[in-house]
């Protein structure tokens, strides 16, 4: 077989993995990265003492053997926590769920609580025109109206009509807790509830891993150890700023860096940029980013909780999703640490955010902030909007079929959002070729 040259554009956990199986089969592969270090959001920051992720990521077995070998093979029980079990909770209502990260809607009122549960018994998962469509349907609109309207405002500040229906499945609003665990298994014997319904009690799942030391961000830094011993280039901090494309092949990509030629190549960042370089012109709606801030608090004392991160579903609170390194086995020489996410045009103070973990009782009153500071992540949350994307899908179509040597995964491929699903998607490609 004949040895190609390939190019791997973006270093996140799909370009990684992409660039490891290319190289396995023999082909010499570029990987670039615009960053000035690889992994996307999967990575970590450094304060001198502790490591702070950018958002909660425990990365779960992908259920395909190779791909798990690659990501968790080599791992040590002495450097990665491994866990089946995950503790995740949630507050709403004033109260701290530590069983579930889904919220339990018996903590509506007893009229509020009945009649939600009458329109479970209806639901219809079938209708998806936005957002709110997918809510009502999925849940009943008692539900809808009283629990997730609101938190989407709050995360996103647009009204659920005018978004997309796949923020549904963000943030653990894809099921609910309702009746009790009796009912619920056997109302999850059929498929419908089975998509609907979260366990009352924390089940096992697949083998989760989680560095003892380094944040997230060590991981990516082994992988990027790993697949640079099998020949990949790793090229970070590197800007394409033109490409070459003859009878929709790219032939060679202009870096700041470089050139570099290509038979074949491997997209998995956005493909606007790709559209840009290659000078398509197409009309499309801009984009619109929630402006996403995480707030780093290291503490003398652990925090109350034996949960890995809380979704915070309470609309009267700024906080988000909080990741709590404690219980996920890290190692913190400056004391116990969290991290909060806020999706909000509006900037609140660190203040502000940790008046609201002490209302929810996850700070000792007694305890002493020993560390805290506020970070930007670049770009934000996106806010998928129903004409965002749409215009976004038939976009991508027409600039895929401008191109016959590129492979699209990642945040390029419409096959696939989640990571598990991104890897399998990328893998699957890959082999087949």
């Amino acid at each position: 077989m004949k040895k190609e040259k390939v190019i791997v554009v973006g270093a996140g956990i799909a370009g990684i993995a992409a660039s490891y199986f290319e190289a396995i089969k023999g082909n010499e592969v570029q990987l670039i990265e615009t960053d000035s270090v690889p992994g996307g959001l999967l990575k970590s920051d450094f304060n001198g003492k502790t490591y702070f992720d950018y958002g909660t990521h425990i990365l779960p077995e992908v259920q395909v053997e190779e791909i798990d070998k690659f990501l968790f093979g080599d791992l040590t029980d002495e450097d990665y926590l491994k866990t089946k079990l995950i503790s995740a909770g949630n507050f709403y209502n004033n109260r701290l769920n530590e069983k579930s990260c889904y919220v339990d809607i018996s903590e509506l009122s007893d009229e509020l609580y009945k009649n939600s549960c009458l329109e479970l018994l209806e639901s219809d998962d079938s209708k998806r025109e936005n957002l709110s469509d997918f809510f009502i349907h999925r849940y009943g609109k008692t539900i809808y109206e009283y629990i997730f309207k609101e938190v989407i405002i709050k995360y996103m500040g647009e009204d659920p009509q005018n978004l997309d229906y796949s923020i549904g499945y963000f943030f653990d609003m894809s099921r609910v807790l309702a009746f009790d665990q009796k009912i619920v298994d056997n109302l999850n014997q059929l498929d419908l509830y089975n998509k609907i319904l979260g366990h009352h009690k924390r089940t096992e799942g697949v083998m989760k891993y989680y560095p003892k030391v380094g944040g997230v961000g060590a991981l990516i830094n082994h992988l990027v150890e790993k697949i640079s011993k099998v020949g990949v280039h790793v090229m970070t901090g590197t800007t394409i700023k033109d490409l070459e494309v003859n009878n929709k092949n790219i032939s060679k990509l202009i870096t700041d860096n470089g050139c570099y030629e290509c038979d074949r190549c491997i997209w998995s960042v956005p493909l606007i940029f790709l559209a840009n370089l290659a000078k398509i012109q197409r009309k499309s709606i801009r984009p619109i980013f929630r402006k996403t801030m995480l707030y780093d608090f290291s503490f003398n004392k652990p925090l109350n909780t034996d949960c890995c991160f809380i979704n915070v579903y309470e609309p009267s609170m700024q906080s988000g999703r909080i990741t709590v390194y404690q219980n996920l086995g890290a190692k913190d020489e400056s004391g116990f640490s969290c991290t909060v996410e806020v999706l909000s045009d509006e900037v609140p103070t660190d203040e502000e955010i940790l008046n609201e973990l002490m209302k929810m009782n996850l700070i000792d009153g007694q305890a002493t902030c020993c560390f805290k500071q506020t970070r930007e992540v670049k770009n934000g949350f996106p806010v998928l909007t129903t004409d965002y994307v749409q215009s976004s899908k038939e976009n991508n179509h027409y600039y895929r079929d401008q191109f016959e040597n590129v492979m699209f995964i990642g945040k390029a491929s419409e096959d696939a959002f989640f990571m598990t699903d991104v890897l399998r998607d990328a893998y699957m490609k890959i082999i087949s070729l």
